[in-house]
């Protein structure tokens, strides 16, 4: 019971942070993506462990018994204000995906109070097991950090990749979970997450003329033939003077 208590007060502050560290323009809007990304988590993990929720239905109504955080981006993709065309979702994914990874962490803080989603024995090491979750926490405020430097173009593309690539670093230090492995490896969940953040990074890349002085311009002015001049020369008028 108390362990629940302490990660629902985690839960809770996370939210607080992500609330108060947004700086767009929709906090509705980013508050039922957290809503979404919350639920996500846990019918994600029910998703991934379908074979066992069939056989115990009630694990589905409880959210203590498991969480998958690859899936709490979905809910910001899932209210994302996709009528308002390309610039409209990309920038309210910037100013979202800019607050959520030390929401993320804040809210990882509760599995590392009551010591779930350890690492896997080292055996023969004589070590520990990995401390997965607080890799994860280090690893999410790091990024957090790199986001503050991040030109605001460039933002849902580089938390895309580096939360998939985070996870791909530690999903092989988890231990074994306490039901049964999933019916998908998460790492293949965290590869695409890391393909979409590439493929989100396309655009800003050839289009922001600060984004290309900041040394991108070699590489895609080489991919991006120059736009000829339609304009016909012309001609110039001899002078008195001229030779």
């Amino acid at each position: 019971m108390r362990s629940s208590g302490l990660q629902l007060l985690c839960l809770s502050a996370a939210f607080w942070v992500a609330v108060l560290g947004y700086r767009g323009r929709a906090p509705l809007r980013l508050l039922g993506g957290l809503v979404l990304g919350a639920l996500s988590a846990h019918l994600g993990w029910a998703l991934l462990r379908a074979d066992v929720v069939a056989q115990h239905p009630a694990l589905l109504l409880d959210p203590r018994a498991g969480f998958c955080v690859l899936f709490v981006p979905l809910g910001m993709l899932a209210v994302a204000p996709w009528r308002d065309g390309e610039p409209g979702v990309r920038a309210f994914l910037s100013g979202t995906f800019a607050v959520l990874p030390l929401a993320l962490a804040v809210a990882r803080l509760g599995c590392v109070l009551v010591g779930c989603c350890g690492g896997g024995g080292r055996a023969g090491s004589g070590l520990p097991p990995h401390a997965v979750a607080l890799y994860d926490v280090a690893g999410l405020i790091a990024l957090h950090f790199v986001l503050r430097q991040t030109p605001r173009a460039l933002v849902a593309c580089v938390f895309c990749t580096s939360f998939g690539g985070l996870r791909l670093l530690l999903e092989p230090l988890r231990g074994g979970p306490s039901t049964a492995a999933p019916l998908m490896a998460p790492t293949l969940l965290a590869g695409a997450w890391l393909v979409f953040g590439l493929l989100l990074s396309l655009g800003p890349l050839r289009s922001s003329p600060s984004l290309r002085s900041l040394g991108f311009a070699f590489a895609v002015d080489s991919a991006i033939p120059a736009k000829a001049d339609s304009r016909s020369p012309t001609p110039r008028l001899p002078h008195r003077g001229d030779s």
